[in-house]
């Protein structure tokens, strides 16, 4: 970890700072205190731009003077085709990709999560479309992110548009055939994650795609892998390109050649291997031991490229939700349904039992049914004669499914899939050089956590129930620049405790307490932040988790609310 700290007007930089030294000797003016051992440069715009690119620490003083050095231009030259009025950084966004696309035929977003950089690129391609230099798009994305895309469009786009859905490699060739020879003249959209574009590739350049997307593009930052290859030859042969992530380099400044390959291989027109030995240095076995010239780098990079960092978006509102939707394999799916279909039996028997007082469920309050699922009372309180594998439990057993395990009837937890866990290991990829907070509901969930911050070497915080020193797990979480995780259960860590440490929190799991989610909320938001707080929430597809975050975002009873949508299935 490389720490950055504001001296009068000169840079203090500490840490490992060995694999970087030779980034570091192209700022001018740059020394080395060989008695206190750190590097000491000049604050300018220069210094900022390389530190930041080899991923260094900021003290705040340093972040508010990047967040001066952003100046965005709030002048609409150009209307953006969107049903919403945009932030002032998204019109300068909007603005410079406009104008980059004079002299280049790829532009990267390289905005942070949050920021609306989804909402930009519709704008973009919505203006392209309207002035006639497009009529078919790609958006390429991982598969949490394909439902945003559809929501989002559907939400904001201002412009004709139709989606081609259901493309599989039996019907992809057909579909695409018989959408080529259609009168239709709406923006045609093909929606898909990489590993379906990369089996499909064939289909999609006889389609002549001319705007593609690379949405999270780290993704294809491996030059040689099947997906980074199929993305390539699609850029190569399409009119516009854009690259989106808010964290293009996750491993090494060399990540960014792949991505831009695809995007406009004229930035760096030479082949891998000569750009790893133009930017890096290798020892006898061509293993990489450094980094050099990324001043170079940079400023080819930043001329077709446009930086949103959050924390110096001026006009962003103080919150942002986020979902994250997640798929379950065949097998897990199949599994939940079954589940959920007892739930649902349960819940009819229930409707068709005689109730006193002419109540029905739709009256009576949850916590009557999971209270006394079974009665024989003579009075007139209500009567339920439901299962005693009652509604709570039931519910209970699909949320903890969906977090990636079951329960069976030893009570013993196992793992049933990964799907969550997964996802997880890619936010953490994205935020490699930031502090973040997660909750989830489940020990069960908190062990996997773990263990996968484990296998990445990512020191944590973490508190639970059985958890005794929770001022120490929150103190080193707040202080020390090397714990970049806080994992808490939203039970037992959502409330009495500051994390401004961080601005972003991941809900890998709810509960069905509004007042547990509304606490653990405000560990972020709070008195000493800085910035906006974004709130990342990881939701299985078409499961009790959409339901339970849209009961929560409404401040709805979760409970109530679960019965009253699944009773709708009945």
């Amino acid at each position: 970890m490389i720490n950055a700290t504001k001296t009068n007007n000169s840079i203090t930089i500490t840490g490992n700072t060995y694999y970087f030294k030779d980034s570091i000797k192209e700022i001018k003016g740059h020394k080395w205190d060989s008695i206190n051992k750190v590097w000491i440069v000049p604050l300018n715009p220069q210094a900022l731009d390389i530190l930041g690119f080899i991923g260094a620490n900021f003290c705040d003083a340093l972040k508010q003077e990047i967040a001066g050095l952003q100046k965005y231009d709030g002048t609409i030259s150009i209307p953006l085709p969107i049903k919403a009025t945009p932030y002032q950084h998204q019109i300068a966004a909007f603005n410079f990709a406009l104008s980059t696309y004079n002299t280049s035929k790829g532009f990267a977003l390289l905005a942070d999560m949050g920021t609306g950089k989804t909402i930009t690129s519709i704008a973009i391609m919505g203006r392209l479309y309207l002035d006639n230099k497009i009529s078919r798009v790609l958006i390429a994305a991982p598969k949490s992110i394909l439902p945003v895309w559809h929501t989002e469009l559907a939400k904001f786009a201002d412009f004709e548009y139709t989606i081609i859905q259901d493309l599989t490699s039996k019907k992809t060739q057909k579909q695409l055939s018989i959408i080529s020879q259609s009168s239709n003249n709406n923006l045609q959209i093909v929606i898909l994650n990489y590993e379906s574009i990369w089996r499909q590739i064939d289909d999609f350049v006889n389609f002549k795609i001319d705007f593609v997307i690379a949405d999270e593009s780290s993704k294809i930052k491996t030059p040689n892998t099947k997906q980074s290859k199929a993305m390539h030859k699609l850029g190569k042969l399409s009119k516009y390109n854009i690259i989106l992530s808010g964290t293009p380099i996750t491993n090494s400044p060399l990540d960014i050649y792949s991505q831009y390959k695809f995007m406009d291989d004229s930035v760096f027109p030479e082949n891998w291997w000569v750009f790893q030995k133009k930017y890096a240095n290798l020892d006898y076995n061509n293993r990489i031991t450094g980094f050099k010239n990324l001043g170079q780098l940079l400023a080819r990079m930043h001329k077709v490229a446009y930086r949103v960092r959050l924390s110096s978006v001026v006009d962003m509102p103080q919150i942002v939700n986020l979902q994250r939707m997640v798929q379950f394999n065949p097998a897990s799916k199949k599994q939940y349904n079954q589940l959920q279909k007892g739930l649902l039996t349960l819940l009819k028997s229930g409707t068709e039992l005689q109730q006193t007082d002419n109540k029905v469920l739709d009256q009576i309050e949850f916590g009557d049914l999971i209270q006394s699922p079974l009665s024989n009372n003579t009075d007139s309180s209500p009567r339920f004669e439901i299962s005693h594998d009652n509604l709570l439990v039931k519910f209970l057993k699909l949320a903890q499914f969906t977090g990636g395990f079951a329960t069976d009837d030893n009570g013993t937890v196992l793992s049933t899939n990964t799907a969550k866990l997964d996802e997880l290991n890619n936010i953490l990829d994205e935020f490699i050089d930031k502090k973040i907070v997660i909750f989830a509901r489940f020990r069960a969930e908190i062990e996997a956590i773990g263990n996968l911050l484990q296998s990445k070497n990512i020191q944590y915080s973490l508190i639970f129930g059985d958890t005794k020193d929770r001022q120490q797990q929150v103190e080193q979480f707040q202080n020390n620049d090397t714990v970049r995780v806080f994992v808490g259960q939203i039970a037992t860590a959502g409330m009495g405790i500051t994390l401004t440490a961080a601005h972003t929190t991941v809900y890998y799991s709810l509960d069905f307490s509004y007042a547990n989610y509304e606490q653990s909320r405000s560990r972020t938001f709070r008195i000493g932040q800085k910035y906006p707080c974004t709130y990342i929430h990881l939701l299985v597809q078409n499961t009790i988790d959409e339901l339970m975050y849209n009961a929560l975002l409404n401040k709805q009873d979760v409970a109530k609310q679960l019965v009253d949508d699944y009773k709708k299935n009945i």
